[in-house]
């Protein structure tokens, strides 16, 4: 029975650790990056080195009363079926906005899920530990 809430405190601490982690990553990326609402103005079709069709979708926005034109977006598959002059939310560097974002910003409800279970995990294991003790 020791074992077993053991098991379920360090599954427990797991999670909330990791919860931690992302949260940090997600303000992280919440504080280096700006979304946009940017307009496909070009797209080009090229093969890969397998002889696939590759598009490449390029983007113009504004930041701060600056154009950027021209600029290369990543995550392609997101764009696919919208048509050149359509707007796209997208993400892109503070510091450098021709930069896209490096990171995904992870739901935040799913790091809540996860701290709210880990809490669970570790209540149970102190609880099984303590009737175990006693």
């Amino acid at each position: 029975m020791q074992a077993i809430a053991i098991v379920f405190i360090l599954i427990g601490l797991a999670l909330i650790a990791a919860g931690c982690f992302i949260f940090s990553k997600n303000r992280n990326h919440r504080n280096t990056t700006i979304d946009v609402q940017a307009e496909i103005v070009d797209k080009k079709e090229r093969k890969d080195a397998d002889g696939n069709i590759v598009s490449e979708f390029f983007l113009s926005f504004e930041v701060n009363g600056k154009t950027y034109s021209g600029v290369k977006a990543v995550r392609t598959a997101d764009f696919y079926n919208i048509p050149i002059g359509n707007k796209i939310d997208y993400t892109c560097d503070k510091a450098d906005p021709n930069k896209p974002a490096q990171t995904k910003l992870i739901n935040p409800a799913y790091v809540r899920l996860g701290v709210l279970l880990g809490g669970a995990f570790a209540i149970v294991g102190i609880y099984m530990l303590t009737l175990a003790v006693v």
